[in-house]
């Protein structure tokens, strides 16, 4: 576990007995524009990937993209799907062949194939990539090719993009579609009250305290102490922002471990560098710095 995950899970512990919150305010996380990385790939392969994790036990899902040059990138990657449609039948009746699809194994449809082309359906980990050996164990690694190996696929709400080749980057735009599935998939409830407005990113739910204010943060899919939010007007770091909740909660030791794990660095954007409105809490959720 590294250190950010630990200070966390010593602040979600700390913040178990917080009081309810008595008078809701506004809370919003706004998405800052960030570019992601994104593979093309052709189906029905890019369908194999996007439902890996639908496989039996005693049959892997795809989990390797078979490729011709290695990457060093690891990280957050979109399943995009090429447009091309080129002998997808029978690639499906080689993978039934070889009892990778049908009969225990998931299978996708023609029609629903073809509604995919060109569109993002998944977004998921690019977790390691190797050489694939003549013996390798993995039944969907080719011989002699890269394997990026695509961990942890989710589906998301389908939208288009124009592909490339190789590893390539999303145009900006499209963080606050990103946001919305994430946010979800993060694992913070729908009964919560959750809001996405698409064209400007801003996420909002009902809160009253930074205890939740930092609930929500801690949920959000954050993974670094140096990930820039806006709390009423100024600008910090994601780590100062749970210390103060900490400090709120009557947990100064906690909130001190956590400005010391985190070496957070306080940027001061426009409005207020001093104190905190307690009346209204507004946290945007920029990019990581440094």
């Amino acid at each position: 576990m590294s250190r950010y995950e630990q200070a966390k899970a010593e602040l979600e512990v700390a913040l178990v007995g917080a009081p309810k919150p008595t008078k809701p305010v506004q809370l919003r996380l706004v998405a800052e524009p960030v570019r992601y990385a994104a593979i093309t790939v052709m189906q029905p392969y890019a369908w194999l990937l996007a439902h890996a994790g639908e496989w039996p036990e005693h049959v892997p899902g795809k989990t390797i993209e078979n490729r011709s040059r290695r990457t060093n990138y690891r990280g957050p990657v979109l399943i995009h799907v090429s447009r091309r449609w080129e002998r997808v039948e029978l690639r499906l009746e080689e993978l039934r062949r070889l009892g990778l699809v049908g009969g225990a194994c998931p299978e996708p449809t023609l029609e629903e194939m073809r509604s995919q082309l060109g569109l993002v359906i998944a977004v998921a980990e690019l977790s390691h990539c190797r050489q694939i050996g003549d013996r390798d164990p993995h039944p969907w690694g080719i011989a002699g090719s890269w394997g990026w190996e695509v961990a942890d696929a989710a589906l998301v709400e389908p939208f288009g993009l124009s592909g490339n080749t190789g590893l390539w980057y999303a145009p900006p735009n499209i963080s606050v579609r990103r946001l919305a599935a994430w946010l979800e998939l993060g694992g913070l409830p729908a009964g919560a009250g959750l809001r996405v407005d698409p064209a400007t990113g801003r996420v909002s739910t009902r809160v009253a305290t930074l205890v939740e204010a930092a609930r929500v943060v801690l949920q959000s899919g954050i993974s670094s102490f140096a990930h820039v939010v806006e709390l009423g007007g100024e600008r910090l770091a994601a780590g100062e922002l749970l210390a103060r909740a900490a400090e709120e909660h009557g947990e100064v030791d906690t909130a001190a471990r956590l400005r010391s794990c985190a070496s957070a660095r306080r940027v001061v954007g426009a409005g207020r560098a001093g104190g905190v409105d307690r009346g209204s809490h507004e946290v945007a959720c920029g990019g990581e710095r440094g």
